[in-house]
């Protein structure tokens, strides 16, 4: 894949510091990514969380994580709430588990395929229905894990330790960035793809859904673009970034061969 996104200018929508990787991957490619972030992360700390990671100690039999994010933030509270934990771990899928790992945790569970709707019933058929499981996770997290959970009768409570916000800092980034004729804009969210319509200029936005090239990391963000009217819109099989880089290229030499 070296410098197979020579001379191509990526927009890079991702909050900052979960950008960088990203960024590292499409320069080493040969692009010029142009970074606005367009979410920020913030801790929630309050009383009700702190009762409830206490209870978890003694009241669950599982701790799931669907996200890096969520292990990074969990991992902060836990210290400095001086709390420890012993209990079986269960990871949405590669990034979280690696997250995890960093920390010195033990992966118990991870799915075939990083997606709430395998986790659950993979879960469920391995583990059974009797387990307890606390589902640690963002404010705005999906419904789709939860439901499931509910639907298969399976006992478990939600800690949401940190909320998305919009970062007001990467409207003026992302107005530049659509000045310059982006060839390929990259959300790694539902909720980067709804900033990203609220922030940018009408002209840009109308031009930007019709002409470029709209990369998503998996179903759901892809999703969420065809439905706010982006009219090419690709996704990796595997939601992760280095997929999504290879999607990228892949789709860009198809296009070439086509025009051979």
């Amino acid at each position: 894949m070296s410098k197979a996104l020579k001379g191509k200018k990526l927009l890079i929508t991702r909050e900052e510091k979960q950008a960088q990787p990203l960024v590292e991957l499409v320069q080493h490619a040969g692009a010029e990514p142009f970074l606005a972030p367009l979410l920020q992360f913030q801790p929630i700390y309050s009383k009700n969380n702190e009762q409830a990671l206490k209870k978890i100690q003694e009241q669950v039999d599982w701790l799931f994580f669907t996200s890096a994010n969520t292990v990074y933030f969990f991992e902060a509270y836990r210290k400095q709430l001086g709390l420890t934990f012993s209990q079986k771990i269960a990871a949405v899928g590669v990034k979280t588990s690696h997250a995890l790992m960093e920390y010195g945790y033990t992966v118990h569970f991870q799915p075939s395929i990083y997606s709430g709707a395998v986790m659950v019933p993979e879960f469920i058929n391995k583990f059974g229905k009797e387990q307890k499981i606390a589902l640690i996770g963002g404010e705005s997290a999906r419904d789709e894990i939860p439901d499931l959970l509910q639907k298969n009768h399976v006992s478990f409570q939600q800690v949401a330790i940190y909320r998305t916000m919009k970062n007001d800092a990467g409207r003026k980034k992302l107005r530049y960035a659509l000045k310059q004729e982006m060839d390929a804009c990259l959300f790694t969210s539902p909720s980067t793809v709804k900033t990203f319509i609220e922030f940018a200029d009408a002209y840009y936005l109308e031009k930007t859904k019709k002409e470029t090239l709209a990369v998503a990391i998996g179903l759901t963000t892809a999703t969420e673009l065809k439905k706010q009217g982006f009219q090419h819109v690709i996704y990796p099989q595997k939601y992760t970034i280095e997929a999504m880089v290879e999607q990228l290229v892949a789709y860009l030499q198809n296009e070439r061969t086509k025009k051979e």
